[in-house]
């Protein structure tokens, strides 16, 4: 990973915040997300499937833990790193949770899940594997899937 300068992680922060806000306005389901001095756009088209299991483990979570929210496809940013992720499920307390925000601080996170889909599983499995522990100690345990 290239060292930035913390105005050069603002920049490209921001950058990305600004094209996440235009994708919003368009009627296909647009990912932005920030990595390594890059930002990615990425056309989601989700599974029935998939929606299935983020669903049921959101369900599972919030039932056995009270005091947090499960927020699925939620705008995910790093103010250190300046990384930006979407992942299919992330864990907060509640109390935590800023609804005035555009994005998640992912130092607030308590822990992100993705489900692994057959046609992004490089994707899914490298760079969030990557990623995702630079983003405030979040830490990664790699499940297989059937």
């Amino acid at each position: 990973m290239a060292d930035f300068t913390p105005e050069q992680v603002r920049r490209m922060h921001d950058f990305a915040e600004n094209l996440a806000e235009l994708a919003e306005h368009h009627e296909d389901q647009w990912k932005v997300q920030a990595t390594d001095g890059q930002i990615f756009l990425t056309m989601m088209s989700p599974t029935a499937a998939h929606g299935l299991n983020v669903m049921r483990l959101r369900r599972q979570i919030e039932a056995q833990t009270l005091d947090v929210v499960a927020l699925s496809d939620t705008n995910m940013s790093d103010p250190v790193t300046g990384l930006t992720k979407i992942p299919d499920l992330l864990i907060m307390v509640e109390e935590d949770a800023d609804d005035t925000a555009k994005a998640v601080n992912s130092r607030d996170v308590q822990m992100v899940l993705e489900v692994v889909s057959r046609t992004n599983s490089l994707t899914d499995i490298r760079d969030e594997l990557h990623d995702y522990p630079r983003m405030g100690g979040l830490s990664v345990r790699r499940r297989g899937s059937p």
